[in-house]
């Protein structure tokens, strides 16, 4: 690991953060209606680059960035949206909108969380990681523009009707969008170019964006953690990079924003089981988290000015953070002094299998 500076203050909220909330407020991912010809272009594209077979569905673009099959199809519309369609759907190439536009197994498991936390007292926030290829399809194909295509437009319908059905829900890709086109080509990026997970600095924005409605919301700020951002580079080879044959390009640099205590020589102490604020995800949720406290939990809590309740999981999917919440909540009161509950899921797990299940999360009494 190279370290490039170390020791400043951190504000929860740096400048670009403001700028991008700004920008994000007006941005739009839908094409214009006369975009149909550009848009079927891209798709044509999509469905060359996916036509040889690829190893283990990574796809390679400029610079070393590398792309996960399924991200790829999801954001063309070709699937798989795969709700309850059978597999021979999925993989027919059929346009989106043909197979379960709905995607009506995520939609009744998120719903069916939120109303087994409201029977608890509970608020649920939802928050949304648009997939990699959503934000940077021009590192792959050089002339894809995001915003003008129209990506993620499926995953915008499917959070409107969360909403619809009374469920608050984030959408991290207005901020992301803003957030790039404020940045220079060669500027940090917001997802690792071989992993597909987002970066450190993605997951800062993140957090100011979930922190300033769970203040809205009515979460009272902490007393303050004290915090120092100490930044520095590693060489990431990524998942995406583990699953390419050799010979293998070479691994790119990551650059990490992680806290530290009063004490220099010290993790920061960012997560508590007795937070009032339960953070529920998959491995976005903890990745850089344990080793550099750079990861998401780490400035929600920096943001918040008290450390969060971290449950996050590493497998399993969009089942997998409520099964764990599942096995806590049977063994030792899960909600158990929660004031509210954030759910963080990465977007590209709407673009795969298994199917979303409903699972029973709420044993016990109500939390207090």
């Amino acid at each position: 690991m190279r370290r490039e500076r170390k020791g400043r203050a951190l504000a929860w909220a740096p400048a670009v953060l403001a700028a991008a909330g700004a920008l994000a407020a007006t941005a739009s991912t839908a094409p214009p209606a006369d975009n149909r010809a550009a848009v079927e272009h891209f798709r044509q594209q999509v469905r060359d680059l996916l036509a040889p077979k690829a190893t283990k569905g990574v796809f390679a673009g400029t610079g070393g960035w590398l792309f996960l099959r399924s991200e790829m199809q999801g954001a063309a519309g070709l699937g798989p949206w795969i709700g309850t369609r059978p597999r021979e759907a999925v993989t027919s190439g059929a346009p989106v909108e043909e197979l379960d536009a709905e995607r009506s197994d995520a939609l009744a498991a998120v719903e069916d969380l939120a109303a087994q936390l409201r029977g608890r007292g509970l608020p649920l926030l939802f928050v949304l990681i648009p997939p990699k290829f959503e934000i940077y399809p021009d590192r792959l194909l050089a002339d894809a523009d995001a915003r003008a295509l129209g990506l993620g437009e499926a995953q915008r319908r499917f959070l409107a009707r969360l909403a619809g059905r009374g469920i608050e829900v984030l959408d991290l890709a207005p901020l992301f969008h803003a957030a790039r086109a404020g940045t220079a080509p060669d500027g940090e990026a917001l997802y690792a170019a071989q992993d597909t997970h987002w970066s450190s600095l993605a997951a800062r924005l993140a957090a100011g964006e979930i922190a300033a409605r769970l203040r809205a919301s009515g979460l009272a700020a902490g007393p303050g953690l004290g915090l120092v951002e100490e930044t520095t580079t590693r060489d990431d080879c990524g998942d995406l990079w583990g699953k390419l044959k050799p010979p293998r390009p070479p691994c790119n640099p990551l650059t990490l924003h992680g806290l530290r205590g009063p004490d220099a020589d010290s993790l920061a102490a960012t997560v508590d089981r007795r937070s009032p604020l339960l953070l529920l995800g998959d491995s976005s949720s903890v990745v850089y988290h344990e080793t550099y406290r750079a990861g998401l939990a780490d400035h929600l809590a920096n943001a918040l000015g008290q450390p969060v309740d971290l449950l996050g999981v590493t497998a399993g999917g969009a089942n997998g953070a409520r099964e764990a919440l599942a096995r806590r909540s049977a063994t030792s009161g899960g909600f158990s002094g929660k004031k509210f509950v954030v759910w963080v899921v990465s977007g590209r797990l709407l673009y795969e299998y298994p199917a979303w299940e409903k699972i029973e999360v709420a044993a016990g009494p109500p939390s207090s």
